[in-house]
């Protein structure tokens, strides 16, 4: 029988580190090691047979290491120790950070399975220039070890291991963090309950989710504590949820803080969103890009970067130009334009970070899992969605016109003052002010004394052009069309890949619901699922609600195509 358990960790700035921290084993590990496991926890912790004298003990938990490459086992040195626990070639661990950062500390955990750990190793805090700004040699003294000793200004971390606590022993490193980390396990975890979704054609950005109840007696996370945990992670501090499953860890996703209530002192409720929810909250000018526009990877790291927003860019998708306007709103509503005009799908699903792919169909697309009827529930359903007879897609262009609008007419107090725009304009120009700064969507006006301020532009003139496709034969003049106007990002160039795509996304008719028990699938898969009448579908996952604290039950919903 399946064994599953939650766990959620939270820190002070220990989570923000970890997503952005990059691991890489710069020498002498074995071919089971990566590094990548470092980075998303997702370890296996059972104990495997590796033939290291008196290692293996016959009690039935060893396991063969099986055939395929889908062990997760952190790190593994490429050599055993000798009789000495010295290693004659030592193995190196990496770790760069995106730009220079304050470490509370290092923290390891090495095989708690076996008692195994590192006895020695020597660290190298380097920064900007990689000069080394500190090194230290530590005598790690458990399975759980950490350094608790901060440094500042951290760009790399260079982690030498030099043997282990006993001979002829391989070092393994099953996870690495940075500063304290409060873990909630087991029975503290009362319910956690995670909804995951996208849109493939990202028509919408969907938020994942996720609702929490926990039981502590740590005052620090008392909500009447303005000075505890609850104001840090009141301040964008993440959670990260984890499942385990027969004893390898899962890495479900990282979350911030929506609503937080206490029932008792100790039972706390969180409501949490994702990265995407949170983009939500931050504002966003906006723009508008004449031809030949502005390169995809280019735009992203204007809009995300300053709001340490962390992504991740398909490179299939690098070098998109992007031509039209952005209204001004939130980096939600921004990115949501960009993905629909690039054909992209954006998902943070078991991830540290927004990432942005290509649209998959499943129409087209492969299937990379197979959904068999011993892996279902007992309940499902196939529903056929209501046939989409034809999509209209419009073209925006925005010349510059000589059409002058009145922005603003008020009285206005000394200092500097933002305003925003609900179309693009020009040619601004202001009385009773000064603009400091100005672009398509907003104007900085700076004001010397209390009085009366007027704001005026240009308008840009959107000319539209209406792209259709409809569906060849249709018996009836009752038509459901789509429409798409607000796409304010598709233009001449594009709008005919783009009405394209949206009209073969909807004649993809079948919805497939069911319920999965600690499925390895995941939403935005292309799957292939044994349904009703010993047929198949092949369908892209486009939502899953799990409950991970009853077993980890997964009630997915796909859409997609009759195999």
């Amino acid at each position: 029988m399946t064994q599953t358990s939650c766990s959620v960790a939270f820190g002070l700035f220990a989570l923000e580190l970890k997503a952005d921290a990059r691991f890489s084993a710069a020498a002498e590990w074995s071919a089971l090691s990566s590094a990548s496991d470092l980075q998303d926890g997702n370890v296996n912790m059972r104990p495997y047979a590796t033939y290291e004298p008196d290692f293996w003990l016959l009690d039935g938990n060893y396991k063969f290491l099986p055939e395929n490459d889908g062990v997760h086992v952190g790190l593994v040195s490429a050599e055993i120790t000798d009789a000495a626990g010295e290693f004659t070639n030592n193995p190196i661990l990496e770790i760069d950070f995106s730009h220079p950062q304050t470490i509370d500390g290092v923290s390891f955990r090495f095989s708690p399975f076996t008692g195994d750990y590192a006895s020695e190793l020597k660290i190298e805090y380097r920064n900007s220039s990689m000069d080394i700004i500190r090194i230290e040699r530590y005598y790690p003294d458990g399975v759980e070890w950490s350094t608790n000793e901060a440094v500042s200004g951290v760009k790399r971390i260079v982690v030498s291991f030099f043997g282990t606590n006993r001979p002829h022993r391989y070092l393994r490193v099953q996870s690495v963090d940075f500063g304290e980390l409060v873990w909630f396990e087991q029975d503290a975890v009362r319910s956690a309950t995670v909804v995951e979704e996208c849109d493939p054609l990202s028509g919408e950005l969907r938020a994942n989710t996720l609702d929490l109840s926990l039981w502590s007696d740590d005052a620090r996370f008392s909500i009447l504590d303005p000075e505890g945990d609850y104001a840090d992670l009141r301040e964008r501090q993440p959670l990260a949820v984890y499942e385990t499953v027969d004893n390898t860890r899962r890495f479900i996703g990282q979350y911030f803080l929506s609503t937080w209530e206490n029932r008792s002192e100790q039972e706390i409720e969180f409501s949490c969103t994702d990265l995407i929810g949170l983009m939500g909250q931050v504002s966003c000018r906006g723009g508008l890009w004449a031809a030949p526009g502005v390169a995809v990877e280019e735009l992203l790291d204007d809009l995300l970067t300053p709001a340490s927003i962390p992504y991740e860019l398909d490179e299939t998708l690098e070098g998109a130009m992007l031509i039209g306007w952005i209204p001004a709103g939130t980096l939600r509503e921004a990115l949501q334009q960009i993905a629909f005009a690039i054909g992209a799908s954006v998902d943070t699903s078991r991830a540290w970070s927004v990432r942005i792919t290509p649209m998959l169909m499943a129409a087209t697309e492969d299937a990379t899992a197979h959904i068999t009827r011993a892996q279902k529930g007992a309940q499902q359903s196939v529903s056929l969605l209501s046939r989409i007879t034809g999509v209209e897609v419009t073209a925006h262009s925005y010349l510059a016109g000589t059409q002058t609008r009145e922005l603003l007419d008020e009285t206005l107090a000394a200092g500097t003052h933002e305003v925003l725009f609900d179309r693009p304009m020009h040619s601004l120009s202001a009385t009773g002010a000064t603009i400091t700064e100005s672009g398509a969507n907003y104007a900085v006006l700076t004001v010397a004394s209390e009085g009366a301020v007027t704001l005026e532009g240009d308008e840009y003139i959107d000319t539209r052009k209406v792209v259709s496709i409809e569906a060849p034969y249709v018996a009836t003049s009752l038509k459901s069309i789509v429409r798409v106007s607000d796409a304010t990002l598709v233009h001449p160039g594009n709008v005919n890949a783009i009405t394209q795509r949206v009209y073969d996304y909807y004649q993809q008719r079948y919805r497939q619901k069911l319920r999965l028990f600690a499925p390895e699938v995941a939403v935005g898969q292309v799957v292939t699922v044994d349904t009703l009448y010993h047929r198949q579908i092949r369908a892209l996952i486009e939502k899953m609600s799990l409950d991970l604290t009853r077993g980890m039950i997964a009630d997915a919903e796909m859409t997609g195509v009759a195999v």
